[in-house]
């Protein structure tokens, strides 16, 4: 905590290209106050939507048990067609950018579920109905769109590059539509998938091979980053997905170039490294 004190100059939040987004819905409650949207567009309309994630289910990637958001075939009533959207907010993005997120269902589950993951570029419309998309047209992978019981039965990671947009950031909205046909309580598919870990910006530890002045190891991190650099450390500063600075240092306190960051719960963490020749490093790293 003295490190934090100390050093409030050299810390100031770097700007790393295009905006991002890093959710590891540790309080899915409050998500559509921070501008996501949920929107069951379901035939007939069932009693839930997108809701916290249920541990007698399954657990979270990382963070508490329930640190995850979920859909499941509580979306429909009776016999029906799934469409739950889950929305996020508006995301600066350019080619060369990845959307990544994690999702598993239950394990031994005998119902089929679906996820597609779609994109609307500039001003949002919502769908209405259960075969509408509203303006997200472009389509970016589905799970499990053949009905074969191929939705991974344990956390399993997905992930999609940007391109078409240019290198200019554009305004991106980004969907998760769990979209079953014949789902619900008494269809013949749906049960339960879970969403975790997701992030929206540049490929995570991209700056490592890009770097000709810094390394770093391992990530995903677990107890200790390594840090080996070409010049003297002088600080460094680590921030959180939504900015805020939870560790601090001086290159004279790193033992042997390790940064202690057993303290940190799991999630995506930005790393600026401020080099004795004034140049600063930055880089993100996934904390399993």
């Amino acid at each position: 905590m003295k490190q934090h004190l100390l050093l409030p100059a050299l810390c100031a939040l770097p700007l790393i290209g295009a905006a991002q987004l890093d959710e590891n819905f540790d309080n899915a409650y409050t998500l559509e106050d921070n501008g996501w949207t949920i929107s069951n567009q379901s035939n007939p309309l069932g009693i839930s939507s997108w809701f916290p994630g249920l541990p007698n289910s399954i657990t979270a990637y990382n963070g508490a048990d329930t640190s995850f958001i979920a859909a499941n075939f509580n979306s429909t009533a009776g016999t029906g067609d799934i469409s739950t959207w889950l929305i996020t907010p508006s995301v600066n993005v350019q080619d060369g950018d990845v959307i990544s997120f994690w999702t598993s269902t239950a394990t031994g589950s005998i119902w089929n579920d679906r996820l597609e993951v779609r994109a609307s570029t500039g001003a949002m419309t919502l769908p209405s109905g259960s075969t509408d998309v509203g303006s997200f047209t472009t389509l970016l992978l589905i799970i499990n769109d053949g009905y074969n019981l191929s939705y991974p039965e344990s956390w399993t990671m997905y992930e999609a590059t940007v391109n078409g947009v240019g290198s200019t950031p554009v305004a991106v909205n980004y969907a998760f539509r769990y979209n079953v046909a014949n789902g619900g309580p008494t269809g013949s598919n749906s049960n339960f998938i879970g969403i975790d870990a997701l992030h929206i910006g540049a490929p995570v530890g991209v700056e490592e091979n890009a770097s000709a002045s810094l390394a770093y190891f391992p990530n995903p991190m677990d107890k200790e980053l390594h840090i080996r650099a070409r010049k003297p450390i002088k600080s460094y500063c680590v921030f959180s997905a939504v900015g805020q600075q939870v560790l601090a240092g001086t290159g004279s306190g790193l033992k042997d170039g390790r940064i202690d960051v057993a303290g940190l719960p799991a999630g995506i963490y930005l790393f600026q490294v401020n080099l004795a020749n004034g140049h600063v490093e930055s880089f993100r790293v996934t904390k399993g």
